[in-house]
């Protein structure tokens, strides 16, 4: 496991089958709100000298064409939970679109929250286990209570 002031890999933890798991948990939580993409890991020391992770969608569209080109980006840290020796992350998501002009923008989507258990008795070809959790910035309420997730913003 690769440690280097505090800052844990996430490629040092999870083999590639549960990167991959995690990247089609993203894919499956942002299919539900209707956007079809893959997204893609990795990894970047930023100016504090901490591991931010980052999680990139491919590019999409909305119908009429409104963008040059949009995309899901999910950002986060990870952090290990002492009482039971998991690992934590919360993922920042949000849409980040291209304008025809050359300018960029975006609006938040929600955090999507991941535990990944067993990294300490991994095999080489096992996966460990991935549980996402997310929560979404802004909730609808129908007059009965049921909650569903917002429409895409853009």
């Amino acid at each position: 496991m690769e440690k280097k002031n505090n800052r844990v890999s996430i490629f040092s933890l999870l083999n590639e089958g549960s990167i991959k798991d995690m990247c089609d948990s993203l894919k499956t939580t942002f299919l539900r709100m209707g956007v079809n993409v893959d997204f893609e890991i990795s990894e970047k020391i930023i100016y504090d000298g901490s591991l931010l992770i980052k999680a990139i969608s491919t590019p999409f569209n909305t119908m009429p064409v409104m963008f040059r080109e949009v995309r899901v980006e999910c950002e986060g840290r990870l952090r290990k939970n002492e009482e039971n020796g998991s690992y934590e992350m919360d993922m920042s998501c949000y849409y980040r679109y291209c304008l025809f002009d050359g300018g960029t923008n975006g609006c938040n989507v929600g955090i999507a929250h991941f535990t990944i258990r067993g990294c300490d008795e991994k095999k080489e070809n096992g996966r460990v286990s991935i549980v996402e959790q997310f929560e979404f910035l802004a909730e609808h309420r129908t007059s009965d209570g049921y909650v569903y997730p917002p429409k895409a913003c853009i």
